[in-house]
């Protein structure tokens, strides 16, 4: 028996649809805290002993948006490496249950870190963590199709 699969058309469209929604609400919510005067004003008020220091504005800026940035690579990687893997399974390769598994459990880790981030007063929190939840259900919806095959 032949445990390989080939990605349906309509998964891989469910994948990279919510990865694309995922890392567009994602960038738009990294643009809007780093252009945020104010939330830059809160991010230096929550630094303790900033007066005692001799640090540069310029450089604490510098440091409020690499960290944003960085914050932002963190919370894209998964959904773009998922994408990127589907796209070329789907044209060249086959998939199996070691492909649902590991994608599930890397997909509900980056659930887990967008959702312990608390931006609820953001919409676009809200549109990632749907985003993620279909696709949890994209990866999972597959295995459903290998057992009937």
């Amino acid at each position: 028996m032949n445990t390989d699969f080939k990605l349906p058309k309509k998964n891989l469209y469910i994948i990279l649809i919510s990865c694309a929604v995922i890392i567009s609400a994602s960038a738009i919510e990294t643009m809007i805290i780093v252009k945020d005067i104010d939330l830059y004003n809160q991010w230096i008020a929550q630094i303790k002993d900033i007066n005692a220091m001799d640090i540069d504005s310029m450089d604490l800026l510098n440091t409020y948006i690499s960290l944003n940035l960085i914050q932002f690579l963190t919370k894209i990687i998964i959904p773009m490496a998922l994408g990127i893997y589907s796209y070329f399974t789907f044209y060249y390769s086959k998939i199996n249950r070691l492909f649902i598994f590991i994608w599930t459990v890397l997909v509900v880790g980056g659930f887990a870190y967008t959702f312990l981030d608390f931006r609820t007063a953001s919409i676009f929190y809200y549109i990632s963590i749907l985003g993620h939840k279909v696709l949890i259900y994209g990866i999972i919806s597959i295995s459903s199709k290998i057992e009937s095959n």
